[in-house]
């Protein structure tokens, strides 16, 4: 009777709250069943492989797709996830080494930003729809005869060179602009000049008993660094019997990692490093009895004391000492080649014969494909590998000629600032999640393999 008089009170009986709430719940569940997970089956291998078990790790040699380098590497795998990238020591190249770039190319991989499908004006779309739109835009700008245009780094690799030649049989308007920031197109010109032959050397550092470097950071960003890390430990093992020690010369504009290894490091204004250069040269010259012309001297406030003391020690490892030079200057290369050419460091350190290929790129290739952009010659631009809107000193110029391109496709993963000019996004997978072959260093061609199947809707370029 109490408490039939306090639910009177309420105006509600406690049982009919608690049938209400009930229902509630109920309809609750029901409304929430259009929104469960899809249901999944778990099939276990009938002969399971030997190396899956859980918990333990699985090692797949591939290789590393950072930089154009293409150092073998190996991906540590546990239950079906890569998580760590290491050097494979069985790699002629890299022989177990992995840069800090390298090895941070794996957080690539679980980035939350890539994109999970193709995307059509800025809006998520299917691969149907987005081959749709760019094949009309190819068959339109072939039947036109106007510009297709792919634009790429450093792609180093025989299968993509010969799909690009099929696709360029298909649409004969197709042409490739390789651009490369960093680049090395410098150092391919200058040899070009001096050389007759548009390639960049296999520098053998290991051969090396005594080297000198203008702003050419080999031991962090320049060049093939792993590599060249290697090779120029090898001879700095201070050894008097063996006569392992080489000598080591570092003239640069601010502190690097090779400039802080170097035995003589000598600070140097950009604008006086070709002056530097050819002041070294040309002493070079009188102590080997050069008869050959001398480039044009240049302003430089390195003191004859410094320049003499390199010019001994280049001279004295004759066939063994090489000069390297990391400006984007042609002039600059132009003369290191030519004290290179002094010292016969093409007959055993300097190797043209066997180039490498880690720079492909073209001298004025992009200032080019920018004039067609503004001119509205460039049907269709692919964009793959690169971010010329960001990294290119004309990427405000680059960003105002996009408009102007027909149809801009963008293979970039993830949004960059190029991808976002795009009217077509089609994203490829990561490294860790195709097959590709490489053949950066001449002779030598190294296999990528997939570690897992692809995380995102993508596909390999």
């Amino acid at each position: 009777r109490k408490q039939a008089a306090e639910d009177a009170a309420d105006g509600i009986k406690r049982r009919d709250f608690l049938q209400l709430m009930a229902g509630s719940f109920a309809a609750l569940a029901a409304g929430g069943c259009q929104f469960k997970k899809p249901s999944e089956k778990i099939v276990p291998a009938l002969v399971a492989p030997e190396e899956a078990v859980p918990g333990q790790a699985v090692w797949y040699a591939t290789t590393c797709a950072a930089c154009p380098a293409a150092c073998g590497a190996l991906a540590k795998v546990l239950d079906g996830r890569p998580i760590k990238l290491e050097g494979n020591p069985e790699h002629p190249v890299s022989r177990g080494g992995l840069c800090a770039r390298g090895q941070a190319s794996l957080l690539d991989l679980y980035d939350s930003q890539r994109y999970a499908s193709p995307r059509i004006a800025s809006q998520p779309a299917d691969w149907d729809a987005a081959d749709l739109e760019v094949i009309r835009a190819l068959e339109r700008a072939s039947q036109s005869g106007k510009a297709i245009r792919l634009l790429s780094s450093t792609w180093a690799s025989p299968t993509a060179r010969a799909e690009l030649a099929r696709l360029r049989a298909r649409f004969p308007t197709l042409r490739q602009v390789v651009y490369d920031e960093p680049s090395l197109l410098a150092s391919l010109e200058a040899h070009r000049l001096t050389h007759g032959r548009r390639a960049l050397p296999t520098y053998h550092l290991e051969k090396a008993k005594a080297i000198v470097s203008f702003d050419a950071d080999f031991l962090g960003t320049w060049g093939s660094p792993v590599q060249f890390t290697r090779d120029w430990a090898a001879r700095r093992k201070p050894d008097a019997e063996l006569n392992l020690m080489s000598w080591h010369a570092q003239f640069e504009a601010r502190m690097s990692p090779t400039g802080a290894n170097a035995d003589l490091r000598v600070p140097l204004k950009p604008s006086e490093r070709y002056g530097a250069i050819v002041a070294l040269g040309r002493l070079i010259a009188q102590k080997t009895g050069w008869s050959g012309a001398l480039p044009a001297s240049g302003p430089t406030s390195v003191s004859r004391s410094i320049l003499l003391q390199t010019a001994d020690a280049l001279v004295a490892e004759r066939r063994r000492a090489l000069v390297l030079c990391g400006a984007d200057d042609v002039a600059s290369q132009a003369a290191a080649n030519w004290i290179n050419q002094m010292l016969r460091a093409y007959e055993a350190v300097a190797d043209l014969a066997r180039p490498s290929l880690i720079a492909e790129g073209e001298i004025g290739g992009l200032a080019s494909l920018l004039n067609e952009m503004s001119d509205g010659k460039v049907a269709v631009l692919i964009v793959r590998g690169c971010n010329p809107a960001q990294d290119h000193p004309r990427a405000g110029e680059f960003r105002k000629a996009a408009a102007k391109v027909g149809l801009l496709v963008s293979l970039a993963g993830r949004p960059d600032e190029t991808a976002k000019l795009a009217h077509v996004v089609c994203p490829e997978h990561h490294p860790l999640e195709s097959w590709a072959d490489h053949d950066a260093h001449a002779g030598l061609i190294s296999l990528s393999q997939p570690t897992l199947s692809p995380l995102r809707g993508t596909r390999d370029a």
